[in-house]
């Protein structure tokens, strides 16, 4: 059998995802690319999501609404989410492993939160940087890296 899946918009929220007393209860997609951006912000060594480029930063200076830049959500013909997520990591850190606890972190706060199966989380590393992390994170700054092998360069 086939694996298919279809991509799904921010816009798209006409899958039910349960059934309250009174009907169906439906989560909009944007609500889950968001769980995806907190979960990953999460981790430490994880200092933003999306695509890292000038347009994202401008974007997140000026609006105050969630951005799901660099995350697509989309659903299995089983109903299981397929989530992929572009992440900025902090220079020195493992990015296997941060890479994969921020993959276990966004599937088990999505499975916790919507009740949902999540089939697969693929993690693309999109640069890596030094300084604060992503501004709309609830943890702030990250502190300088040192560099303890030439004292003649900054920490």
């Amino acid at each position: 059998m086939e694996n298919k899946s279809r991509a799904r918009t921010e816009y798209d929220s006409d899958m039910p995802t349960g059934y309250g007393p009174a009907g169906d209860i439906k989560i909009n997609y944007s609500v889950v690319a968001t769980i995806v951006r907190l979960a990953a912000l999460e981790v430490d060594g994880v200092v933003g999501v999306g695509t890292g480029g000038l347009v994202d930063e401008i974007a997140g200076i000026f609006t105050k609404r969630e951005t799901t830049s660099g995350i697509l959500v989309d659903e299995t013909d089983q109903g299981h989410y397929h989530v992929t997520a572009r992440l900025i990591l902090a220079y020195g850190v493992d990015l296997v492993k941060t890479a994969s606890e921020a993959q276990y972190r966004i599937r088990s706060q999505i499975t916790r939160m919507t009740g949902k199966q999540v089939s697969r989380v693929d993690v693309m590393i999109e640069g890596v940087r030094t300084g604060a992390k992503d501004s709309r994170s609830p943890e702030g700054n990250l502190t300088s890296i040192p560099n303890p092998g030439n004292p003649d360069l900054p920490a």
